[in-house]
């Protein structure tokens, strides 16, 4: 790898990183720039107890508002969660 393969590969990794930084902020708009996505955006408290579960994660889920949660859940499990975890979750 030459020094300038290595060089763009630098900038570009920073270049990156200050773009996720820049959107994924919580900084409001000004003259210069554009709110972060997460500005106005408050923290919720995830559901206590520490473990991974399908209860926990519709507790967390639960407290999403609609324009974010919408009507419909999709669960992505992977083959051994979804053979084995056959509880049905309801969202409250």
């Amino acid at each position: 790898m030459g020094g300038g393969s290595v060089s763009r590969a630098l900038l570009s990794e920073a270049a990156a990183l200050a773009l996720d930084a820049g959107i994924f902020s919580t900084n409001a708009a000004d003259a210069s720039r554009p709110a972060g996505i997460l500005a106005g955006v408050a923290g919720l408290t995830p559901t206590a107890g520490g473990s991974i579960s399908a209860e926990a994660a519709a507790k967390d889920i639960g407290q999403l508002p609609p324009p974010w949660l919408g009507d419909h859940l999709l669960a992505q499990m992977t083959p051994s969660t979804s053979t084995t975890n056959t509880t049905p979750v309801t969202v409250a």
